[in-house]
Formats: C-alpha cells, sequence, structure tokens
C-alpha cells in the first residue's frame, strides 16, 4: 500500500509541474498577441492560466508545510523504531533450551 501511495503522490507532483509549466508556456507565448477585443479567446486563455499559477502559488506554503511535517514524523518514527529495537534473543533468533 505504501508503494502505490508513494507512486501516486509522485505522478501528482509531475501532472502539477507540468500544468504549471504549460500555463507559464502559455503566458510567455501568447503575451504580445493581436487582441481582438472584449471576447478574445487568448486573453481568457492566458486569463485562465494566471488564475491558475496564483492558486497554485497559494497553496505552496500550507504544501511545503505538510511536507516538512511528514518528513520530520516520518523521520521521528524510524529514529524511535532504531532506539526501541535492540538485540533481544528473539531478533538474534537464539534458541533458549535448557
Amino acid at each position: 500500500m505504501a508503494k502505490r501511495t508513494r507512486v501516486a503522490a509522485i505522478l501528482l507532483a509531475v501532472v502539477l509541474a507540468f500544468a504549471v509549466v504549460s500555463s507559464c508556456l502559455v503566458i510567455v507565448g501568447e503575451a504580445d498577441h493581436d487582441c481582438s477585443g472584449a471576447d478574445c479567446e487568448i486573453c481568457l486563455v492566458v486569463n485562465a492560466c494566471a488564475n491558475f499559477l496564483r492558486g497554485a502559488l497559494s497553496c505552496a506554503p500550507a504544501l511545503a508545510l505538510a511536507v516538512i511535517f511528514a518528513s520530520g514524523t516520518a523521520g521521528a518514527v524510524s529514529f524511535c523504531r532504531r532506539l526501541r529495537v535492540g538485540a533481544t534473543p528473539v531478533i538474534l533468533r537464539v534458541k533458549l533450551s535448557n
């Protein structure tokens, strides 16, 4: 299950990165187009891309905090596991016979 979650997270990150890069490319590519007036479709697309980038930028700090918290929690859990697990006869597979 953890591998499936990791793959899903990586795919989501790739899709989000692709969306951000493609939005930037659309804005840069259509920056100097010949505008046809109030109903210009290119202006609507550029505006939608700009709104998407504003939304992605507004949730970036929360995402960064979530990643920091998750990595800190994972590090603390692995550190506690290393402290807790010692050289017991069961772990060393020692046969205790009288």
